[in-house]
C-alpha cells in the first residue's frame, strides 16, 4: 500500500464540517507537539467529520486508516471511520458510503444508501479503550474475489494491543458497494461532550493499495 499523509496532523490535508471547531491542542498527544480535537462550547454533544481533501486523493476504492485515538471521558460513542464515501457530507453523515461506529465496547459497521443507514454486523471488542489514555486503530478496505468467483468487499477492524495488530470484527459484503465508482473519500468523526471533554486523535495515516 502507499501512505498518502504524513502521520503527524495538519489542518491543511482535511475538509472540516463547516462551522466546526477543530483545533491543534498540545493538551494530549502522541507525536509532540499537538494532536487534533474539537472544541464544543455549548450543551451536550457534539459530532464533527473531516475528510482527506480531493486534491490529495479522491478516489481510495481499497486502503487503510490507522490512528491514535485519546478517550477523554468514557463516553459510549468515541467517533466513525468513513471510506467509500461518494460525496462530502451535507449534515452529519454522508448519504452513502460505508463507515464504523466505534463505541467504549463494541462496533458497528455500516452503510448509508440515499441517507438512510443500515447495520451489517455488531461485535464486541477484544481490546477495548481505556478512559485517559490513547489506543490504536486501524481499518482496512479492499475487494477481494473467493474461490468462486464472487466479488466481496471485506472490511476489518483492528486494534493494537502492544505488540500486534489484533482483530476487533470483519464483515465480507458480498454487494461490494461502490467499489468501481470514481469517487471514493475517507474521512472520520470525533465526538466531543460540553466544554471540558474532547477525544482527540494523533498520528493519523491514510493508505491507499496501488
Amino acid at each position: 500500500m502507499n501512505k498518502l499523509i504524513i502521520p503527524h496532523f495538519s489542518l491543511e490535508d482535511w475538509d472540516f464540517r463547516p462551522g466546526n471547531e477543530f483545533v491543534l491542542t498540545p493538551e494530549h498527544y502522541v507525536s509532540p507537539p499537538t494532536s487534533l480535537t474539537g472544541i464544543h462550547d455549548g450543551e451536550g454533544f457534539s459530532d464533527d467529520w473531516f475528510f482527506l481533501k480531493a486534491a490529495i486523493r479522491s478516489n481510495i476504492p481499497h486502503g487503510k486508516i490507522r490512528t491514535a485515538w485519546w478517550n477523554t471521558f468514557g463516553l459510549q460513542h468515541l467517533g466513525s471511520f468513513f471510506f467509500r464515501t461518494q460525496a462530502l457530507p451535507v449534515n452529519l453523515y454522508p448519504d452513502d458510503g460505508y463507515y464504523i461506529y466505534l463505541y467504549s465496547t463494541f462496533a458497528d459497521i455500516r452503510y448509508r444508501v440515499g441517507g438512510e443507514s443500515a447495520r451489517l454486523i455488531k461485535f464486541d471488542l477484544a481490546n477495548p479503550p481505556t478512559v485517559g489514555q490513547w489506543s490504536w486503530w486501524r481499518v482496512t478496505w479492499y475487494t477481494y474475489i473467493d474461490m468462486h468467483l464472487l466479488n466481496y468487499t471485506r472490511i476489518i477492524l483492528e486494534a493494537w494491543d502492544g505488540a500486534e495488530w489484533v482483530e476487533q470484527g470483519f464483515y465480507d459484503d458480498g454487494n461490494n458497494r461502490w467499489a468501481d465508482s470514481d469517487v471514493n473519500l475517507v474521512g472520520m468523526r470525533l465526538r466531543s461532550y460540553e466544554p471540558d471533554y474532547h477525544n482527540c486523535l494523533d498520528d493519523t495515516e491514510i493508505w491507499e493499495k496501488l
